[in-house]
């Protein structure tokens, strides 16, 4: 039951402190319970009727799931390995499929196996047997399970449903397939009802422990508390979530920490992080791994150089991953249910990746940052962990405030691949009376990257190049050459252009110029758009430049 706390909103009303019990997860709050009597199973030639008795069987174990075609159980005890230990918060719950011992173990749980022997006089009686390793490998390698209970996510914090309730009990929620296993050592108290008023002052609460930090903007501090609700409201929405990043311009300004924060108010302890894979191969066995082990946050800390993957790019705009299972050549596929998180110094991304991130930028003006002093609250990790359960509720409050209120719209810019997050996240965050988290999105360090800053140069300068009927890309080179065959008296329009291609392709070669061309063909840069013009009489592909609009004015002296 949640019943409203005046620790976390201060005005509370007699109509918020009405109480209402909120779902209640199967067993939750109370161990496990098996069955009151077992299922007889006997081991005979009909191996597919044995199997189906097996898996009716396991059906009824409490603690048996199937996911992604896999039966599975939730392991939840902090001290037990996990293959994916280094990649999820601490004490976090994840999912593990179930071995062929598990099965054995379990299957003797919830089931009688029998089998047929001869006695001394010949007749034949019905003794009790051990799981044979045939049964448990058909089991394992069955695929489907008829009566077992799909879990799609599991969440080791209370959740917003899409009811607009808060499940907050430990527990299986069959109406969504989620597990909660609420880690300890925080209680949760939220209003029924909460008022315009408790909203604001849950908002007010919560950016007030991150008062210190050197946001750019309040645009900023707003990205920061839309990204700790994102894992609160990411059952309440079907659909992609961008991934938070926190962009520094300087070392030891407070990233990793501003994260962390979000994992001690959320999980009790701060993020295991993982250092960004180097290949796409590899980051394709992360994800592989989130997904297999339905990990429900991830943070990629201190990223260097360019963020710029495909895989993840896909992660972030599919709900689903497929890719090679760990160890073997069968094919995985199953949600993402992973909220990714991530930290870098003047951090630069692709075009696509950029769309992709709700940017919180931390800008500080000392020289030495860890050098700073007369913080508000001077050891605040331990500040946010003894006083979790009051931040966890005011969290949990802005939701619920902006459910019950009916759900308010705001007039927000579309945010284009994440529509029904911003729907419910962007939109929460602004009825607590806050900014738009996404506002200024595209305005800021590392929001243009080179490649697309490169393009809108090249094609405002295209003109240069001397003919309407198009270019080749050897003709580009050879011409800045031409153009700077004298050092003392380059023109700025060709220092311009060489610095666009050699941004697109370093070693300045027409071939891999051409592939960029190709990949960038038809795209809007600055109301400007490369298109293919036929070929030359060597074959050779022609480039133009055509207008959508007007130029931008900033060109026109070099031009």
């Amino acid at each position: 039951m949640i019943a409203s706390n005046p620790s976390v909103c201060n005005n509370s009303s007699a109509k918020s402190a009405e109480k209402k019990p909120y779902p209640q997860a199967s067993g939750a709050g109370a161990p496990q319970k098996l069955p009151d009597h077992k299922i007889e199973v006997v081991l005979r030639t009909e191996e597919h009727a044995v199997v189906n008795e097996a898996v009716a069987a396991l059906a009824r174990h409490p603690a048996v799931y199937q996911c992604s075609g896999a039966l599975v159980r939730v392991a939840v005890d902090a001290d037990e390995q996990f293959p994916d230990a280094e990649r999820k918060p601490k004490n976090s719950p994840t999912v593990v499929r179930l071995s062929k011992a598990d099965i054995r173990r379990l299957l003797t749980e919830v089931a009688t196996v029998r089998k047929w022997q001869h006695t001394r006089g010949g007749e034949l009686m019905l003794v009790d047997a051990h799981p044979t390793d045939w049964l448990t490998e058909q089991i394992r390698d069955l695929r489907q399970y008829p009566g077992v209970r799909h879990l799609q996510a599991i969440s080791p914090y209370p959740v917003l449903l899409p009811s607009g309730e808060i499940a907050t009990t430990s527990g299986y929620h069959a109406d969504v397939g989620l597990y909660i296993t609420p880690t300890a050592g925080a209680s949760v108290a939220v209003p029924v009802t909460p008022t315009g008023d408790e909203v604001r002052a849950a908002a007010a609460t919560l950016l007030d422990l991150v008062a210190d930090f050197p946001f750019q903007s309040p645009a900023d501090r707003s990205a920061w508390l839309a990204a700790l609700l994102t894992p609160l409201a990411w059952h309440a929405y079907c659909g992609n979530t961008p991934m938070a990043f926190v962009d520094g311009n300087a070392n030891a300004v407070g990233k990793t920490k501003l994260m962390d924060l979000i994992s001690i108010i959320l999980c009790g302890a701060g993020f295991d992080p993982v250092a960004l894979p180097e290949t796409g191969e590899e980051m394709r066995k992360v994800l592989t791994t989130l997904s297999m082990h339905r990990v429900s946050m991830a943070l990629f800390d201190n990223v260097k150089g360019r963020l710029d993957d495909g895989g993840l790019e896909a992660a972030l705009t599919s709900p689903n991953w497929g890719d090679r299972a760990l160890g073997g050549n069968t094919w995985y596929s199953g949600p993402m249910t992973t909220v990714f998180f991530g930290t870098g110094n003047n951090a630069q991304y692709s075009p696509d990746m950029g769309r992709r991130l709700l940017q919180i930028r931390l800008d500080s003006p000392d020289e030495r940052p860890e050098r700073r002093q007369g913080f508000r609250h001077p050891d605040l990790e331990d500040y946010a962990r003894r006083n979790r359960s009051h931040f966890l509720s005011a969290a949990l409050t802005i939701l619920r405030g902006w459910h019950v209120a009916g759900r308010p719209k705001q007039d927000l810019p579309r945010w284009g691949s994440f529509e029904p997050w911003s729907a419910v996240v962007r939109q929460a965050v602004v009825f607590a009376g806050q900014p738009d988290p996404a506002a200024g999105r595209d305005d800021r360090p590392g929001a243009v990257v080179p490649e697309a800053a490169a393009m809108t140069r090249l094609l405002a300068l295209w003109d240069n190049f001397g003919t309407s009927n198009g270019v080749t890309t050897l003709q580009i080179i050879n011409a800045l050459k031409v153009a700077q065959a004298d050092p003392k008296s380059v023109p700025p329009w060709a220092v311009e252009c060489q610095w666009a291609v050699e941004e697109l392709c370093p070693r300045a070669d027409s071939r891999q110029l051409g592939v960029k061309f190709r990949q960038y063909h038809r795209r809007n840069f600055g109301n400007l758009r490369l298109e293919q013009a036929g070929t030359d009489r060597t074959k050779t592909g022609l480039w133009v430049v055509k207008a959508l609009g007007p130029a931008p004015a900033t060109t026109a002296a070099l031009c």
